[in-house]
Protein backbone atom coordinates (compact mmCIF):
# COMPACT_ATOMS: atom_id res chain seq x y z
CA UNK A 1 0.00 0.00 0.00
CA UNK A 2 0.64 3.40 -0.30
CA UNK A 3 2.74 5.14 2.65
CA UNK A 4 1.01 8.53 3.96
CA UNK A 5 3.80 10.74 2.56
CA UNK A 6 4.40 9.36 -0.59
CA UNK A 7 0.24 9.58 -0.82
CA UNK A 8 0.66 13.20 0.45
CA UNK A 9 3.76 13.97 -2.41
CA UNK A 10 1.39 12.60 -5.15
CA UNK A 11 -1.65 14.47 -4.39
CA UNK A 12 0.20 17.50 -4.04
CA UNK A 13 1.63 16.87 -7.63
CA UNK A 14 -1.71 16.16 -9.21
CA UNK A 15 -2.99 19.66 -7.28
CA UNK A 16 -0.15 21.48 -9.02
CA UNK A 17 -0.67 20.01 -12.38
CA UNK A 18 -4.39 20.66 -11.71
CA UNK A 19 -4.24 24.31 -10.87
CA UNK A 20 -1.34 24.48 -13.67
CA UNK A 21 -3.97 23.08 -16.35
CA UNK A 22 -6.51 25.21 -14.92
CA UNK A 23 -4.63 28.64 -15.45
CA UNK A 24 -3.84 27.87 -19.05
CA UNK A 25 -6.01 29.63 -21.86
CA UNK A 26 -7.83 27.20 -24.07
CA UNK A 27 -5.77 28.40 -27.00
CA UNK A 28 -2.45 27.51 -24.74
CA UNK A 29 -4.63 24.16 -24.22
CA UNK A 30 -4.92 23.46 -28.04
CA UNK A 31 -0.62 22.88 -28.39
CA UNK A 32 -0.53 21.21 -25.13
CA UNK A 33 1.61 17.42 -25.10
CA UNK A 34 1.59 15.89 -22.15
CA UNK A 35 3.64 12.56 -21.22
CA UNK A 36 2.89 10.36 -18.54
CA UNK A 37 4.26 7.25 -17.74
CA UNK A 38 1.36 5.43 -16.06
CA UNK A 39 -1.87 5.35 -17.16
CA UNK A 40 -3.09 6.97 -13.68
CA UNK A 41 -1.38 10.32 -14.76
CA UNK A 42 -2.69 9.84 -18.19
CA UNK A 43 -6.17 9.65 -16.96
CA UNK A 44 -5.95 12.28 -14.66
CA UNK A 45 -4.48 14.50 -17.23
CA UNK A 46 -7.38 13.81 -20.14
CA UNK A 47 -9.77 14.87 -17.18
CA UNK A 48 -8.30 17.53 -16.86
CA UNK A 49 -7.21 18.70 -20.59
CA UNK A 50 -10.15 17.16 -21.98
CA UNK A 51 -9.42 17.38 -26.04
CA UNK A 52 -7.10 20.31 -25.84
CA UNK A 53 -4.22 18.31 -25.23
CA UNK A 54 -2.36 15.32 -26.58
CA UNK A 55 -1.40 12.87 -23.94
CA UNK A 56 0.91 10.09 -24.15
CA UNK A 57 1.18 7.09 -21.65
CA UNK A 58 4.65 5.43 -21.62
CA UNK A 59 2.81 2.37 -20.24
CA UNK A 60 -0.02 -0.24 -20.12
CA UNK A 61 -2.20 -0.78 -17.22
CA UNK A 62 -0.24 -4.02 -16.84
CA UNK A 63 3.00 -2.93 -16.84
CA UNK A 64 5.54 -1.40 -14.22
CA UNK A 65 7.10 2.37 -14.69
CA UNK A 66 10.31 1.34 -13.54
CA UNK A 67 11.09 -0.53 -16.19
CA UNK A 68 10.24 0.97 -19.14
CA UNK A 69 12.97 0.88 -21.56
CA UNK A 70 14.47 4.32 -22.66
CA UNK A 71 14.46 3.93 -26.05
CA UNK A 72 15.07 7.18 -28.06
CA UNK A 73 11.78 7.16 -29.23
CA UNK A 74 10.56 7.62 -25.76
CA UNK A 75 12.83 9.95 -24.53
CA UNK A 76 12.34 12.39 -27.75
CA UNK A 77 8.40 12.26 -26.75
CA UNK A 78 9.73 13.86 -22.85
CA UNK A 79 11.71 15.60 -24.99
CA UNK A 80 8.77 17.61 -26.86
CA UNK A 81 5.95 17.17 -24.04
CA UNK A 82 5.10 20.39 -22.38
CA UNK A 83 4.39 18.65 -18.81
CA UNK A 84 5.71 15.13 -17.57
CA UNK A 85 4.10 12.82 -15.10
CA UNK A 86 6.16 10.37 -13.71
CA UNK A 87 6.21 9.87 -10.43
CA UNK A 88 7.22 6.56 -7.73
CA UNK A 89 10.97 5.56 -6.85
CA UNK A 90 13.24 6.79 -9.12
CA UNK A 91 10.96 8.12 -11.50
CA UNK A 92 11.10 11.50 -11.07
Amino acid sequence: MFSSDKLKRQMQLASVALVTLTLWSGSALANLKIFACEPEWGALAKEIAGSKASIYVATGPDQDAHYIRARPSLIAKIRRANLVFCTGASLE
